[in-house]
């Protein structure tokens, strides 16, 4: 900061070491160094007081009685501080005033140096001439000018020239040599002639026969033109250099008007032209409007026929269009078991992936959709990648798998097709053995089926083979009947067997084989529920 005293290094390290020290000792202790440290500092302000005694004791005294005022005021419990403080602040204006006197002499040398300055300035001044001015305007004048209604410009004016010695009346009027400076000009009035388009093109002019001549060659037009122009180049110069000029400013008049006369007579047939032109564009708006329209509709056309081709054409998938060897599925086979080993499919997908791909196996009626079959294309990618480039050094594939596996779309289609045919080879993280268990659960559900059928179907044809015959209106063999078909009824649970065979015991003596014999499908028990509730009531009543 300007104005603060500087210490030396030594005084700086010595103000620190103590600060330091004070605030490090018990409170009892640092009255005791204070109260020495005061001391001290006595001694040094009297040193202090007797090197520096050229300053006013008088202000010093002031400020030494102000500050030891506010200090007794101010204080606190750090009674011991506030004083050393006081104390400091006795040294810094001391210095102060010591630096203070220093600038205070630079400053009056340099006052005294700016003073002769301008003593010699003005004196140059008092040499020079000065104008002969007068008073300024008083306030009668202003007083005079605002009730006569003058503007401000005009009081202005007067002001200038009654500072001047300018009567009030008095005008300026221009002398001889002011006039002749700006009339004494010879002005000769002409058009404006401008130097573009000088050389005009042979099937410009007027008098071009409509043959195009070469630009190696001049041709005779071409001459004619450089003709007209030097001749108008030089009429041009004639005009200017004439003393007639009002001949020649006449001439340049009357052909304007005939340029501006012929222009006028031009302006309908341009406005005739701009009108057909707005009137061919309305036209063809119109017309593409139209053209919109129709295509439009030709469109929906086109698409509503494509739907119904689309529509009728066979939907065929690649199992049926590609159809692959046996030799190529067992090579398939034997890549799919090199995959499984060193976990191919599972390398290159992340734990999110193969959750999504978990969910689509573990649930039978889940459809594939964009999602499953872009993680599923980006697995078998990277195991075709790697039975072609890095198995060949361990010598897993053999050349008849890269052979097979250099086609990669294909490749794709025969690993994925071997894989929902052969749910062993589908990993286990992505829900392979839950779908292996569930195929395994199907077959052996198919293959007790199919073995019900084929027992039912024996067991039919043997109770056809093995029925008594019965003699109409005799009660034993409607009974015998009855229990037949109820304990058939009973047998068929759960079951998709035919029905076998069943006579009418009761019934016209003459009937065909056809009739003789009913076959009940599953949906018909319920119309046979009726008569075995007959069957029974008989039973009942005959036990009764």
């Amino acid at each position: 900061m300007p104005g603060m005293p500087t210490f030396s290094p030594s005084t700086m390290d010595f103000l620190s070491e103590l600060d330091r020290k004070v605030n490090g000792l018990p409170e009892a202790q640092r009255r005791e160094f204070e109260l020495a440290v005061e001391s001290e500092l006595e001694d040094v302000l009297e040193a202090f007081n007797a090197e520096y005694n050229t300053a006013s004791e008088e202000s010093l005294a002031d400020t030494a009685q102000h500050t030891n005022k506010h200090c007794e005021t101010t204080m606190t419990e750090k009674q011991a501080r506030g004083r050393k403080l006081a104390q400091m602040l006795k040294l810094f204006k001391k210095t102060n005033h010591k630096s203070v006197k220093a600038r205070t002499q630079k400053s009056r040398s340099d006052a005294s140096l700016g003073r002769s300055s301008s003593e010699e300035r003005q004196s140059n001044q008092a040499k020079e001439p000065k104008e002969p001015t007068i008073d300024i305007t008083s306030d009668d004048d202003e007083k005079r000018w605002t009730e006569a209604g003058k503007s401000r410009s005009e009081m202005k004016r007067l002001r200038i020239k009654k500072k001047y010695g300018i009567s009030e009346d008095a005008t300026i009027e221009p002398t001889h040599e002011d006039v002749e400076e700006f009339e004494n000009v010879g002005v000769q009035v002409r058009p404006a002639k401008s130097k573009m388009r000088k050389h005009r093109m042979k099937w410009k002019t007027q008098d071009s026969d409509g043959t195009v001549g070469s630009f190696d060659e001049p041709s005779q037009g071409q001459g004619s033109n450089d003709s007209t122009t030097g001749s108008s180049r030089a009429s041009a110069t004639n005009e200017t250099s004439s003393p007639d000029g009002k001949t020649q400013a006449s001439e340049s008049v009357s052909a304007i008007r005939a340029k501006s006369e012929k222009s006028l007579d031009d302006i309908p047939i341009l406005l005739k032209r701009i009108d057909e032109l707005e009137n061919a564009q309305k036209n063809s708006i119109e017309v593409q409007k139209r053209l919109r329209l129709k295509i439009r509709e030709q469109q929906k056309i086109i698409k509503e026929l494509s739907d119904e081709i689309n529509a009728q054409k066979p939907t065929t998938t690649i199992d049926e269009e590609e159809k692959f060897s046996e030799h190529e599925e067992s090579i398939a086979k034997r890549a799919l078991a090199i995959i499984r080993r060193e976990q191919l499919l599972e390398k290159p997908l992340k734990f999110k992936e193969l959750k999504q791909l978990n969910e689509f196996f573990l649930t039978p009626e889940s459809e594939a959709d964009v999602v499953v079959m872009r993680i599923v294309d980006k697995a078998l990618t990277f195991a075709v990648d790697e039975l072609l480039i890095r198995q060949r050094a361990t010598g897993s594939a053999d050349n008849e798998m890269r052979s097979l596996l250099k086609d990669k779309n294909k490749a794709k289609r025969l690993l994925l097709t071997m894989m929902m045919l052969n749910p062993e080879y589908i990993p286990e993280s992505w829900g392979g053995d839950a779908m292996a268990r569930r195929l395994q659960k199907s077959s052996a559900a198919r293959k007790t089926s199919a073995e019900k059928l084929s027992a039912e179907k024996a067991s039919a044809e043997k109770l056809s083979a093995e029925k008594p015959k019965v003699e109409v209106g005799s009660e034993l063999s409607f009974l015998t009947t009855a229990r037949q078909f109820i304990g058939y009824i009973f047998d068929l649970s759960n079951t998709t067997r035919p029905v076998e065979t069943v006579k009418q015991p009761l019934g016209s003596q003459e009937s065909t084989s056809a009739e003789k014999s009913k076959v009940l499908q599953p949906w018909e028990y319920d119309k046979a529920e009726p008569r075995r509730r007959r069957t029974r009531s008989v039973k009942t009543r005959k036990e009764q």
